[in-house]
């Protein structure tokens, strides 16, 4: 698979070195606020793939959708476990894809291997 660009967005930075660690052949830019995910997602080459926290200190990274809805498809989301009834009706959407932290790093090339591929 060629190298594609991935933007994760997290205000965790153990978790978005890790990440950048493990899909290290793709290009991966990191963003620790909704807002700065937002900006980077407006002004550069478009990404082919963003890992979204779903709790972030400045809102919901379920708010991604429609913030940038050329994005989806492209979005896979990240939570922490505990949800509210809103997430977890979020998430539970067909089209719609997430990991539960911690995940395995199989877990993680697999998602991101198929949300690439339809791409």
């Amino acid at each position: 698979m060629p190298r594609r660009r991935i933007l994760v967005i997290d205000d965790d930075p153990l978790m978005v070195r890790s990440i950048r660690r493990i899909l290290r052949a793709h290009d991966v830019e990191e963003a620790g606020t909704l807002a700065d995910g937002l900006a980077a997602l407006r002004s550069r080459e478009p990404y082919d793939l963003v890992l979204c926290d779903l709790r972030l200190p400045d809102g919901s990274g379920a708010t991604l959708e429609e913030r940038w809805p050329e994005g989806r498809g492209r979005v896979v989301y990240v939570t922490g476990g505990a949800c509210t009834r809103d997430e977890s009706d979020f998430l539970a959407h067909p089209e719609r894809r997430w990991l539960s932290k911690p995940f395995s790093i199989a877990n993680l090339r697999g998602v991101v291997d198929t949300v690439l591929g339809e791409a």
